[in-house]
């Protein structure tokens, strides 16, 4: 117990004097051991710190990769929407040209559907015919084996 200071008295000691025993005993080997201890722990930290390094570093660039990643699928995404919108005008030119053939063949068929050649043996080749499945073109030639001579 700490002995009693008046109030108004300065203190001079805070502590009572401490027994130092002359020689601490320690088992055998315990100072080796603690000494490689703590030889093993700095060797881990230096280690540590070596990776938390490495790890940083690799972040870093790990990071800068993603961004340039992220750049260039934009500029790929953009292209993408770009040749899309191209694909999509190349086939509205396609589906207006297929539909303006097909007018100008609607024509010629109305202009030349009654022409009709006579061969030697009495058979009719018609150019130009409307078939049931679409138009058909210039080349097709039907037989009519047994219409009458025109």
């Amino acid at each position: 117990m700490l002995p009693i200071v008046p109030e108004n008295s300065v203190v001079t000691t805070w502590q009572q004097p401490v027994a130092i025993p002359q020689q601490l005993s320690y088992r055998p080997g315990l100072v080796d051991w603690l000494t490689r201890e703590l030889y093993i722990a700095q060797t881990g930290m230096v280690h540590l710190r070596t990776v938390n390094q490495q790890l940083q570093q690799d972040a870093i660039c790990r990071r800068q990769e993603s961004e340039e990643l992220r750049a260039r699928h934009w500029e790929v995404a953009e292209h993408n929407v770009n040749l899309l919108g191209q694909n999509s005008r190349l086939k509205e030119q396609l589906r207006a040209a297929r539909s303006k053939r097909i007018g100008v063949k609607v024509r010629r068929q109305g202009e030349g559907s009654s022409l009709s050649t006579s061969t030697g043996s009495g058979a009719s080749s018609t150019v130009c015919e409307a078939g049931v499945d679409g138009i058909r073109e210039e080349g097709d030639v039907k037989q009519e084996p047994n219409a009458p001579p025109a």
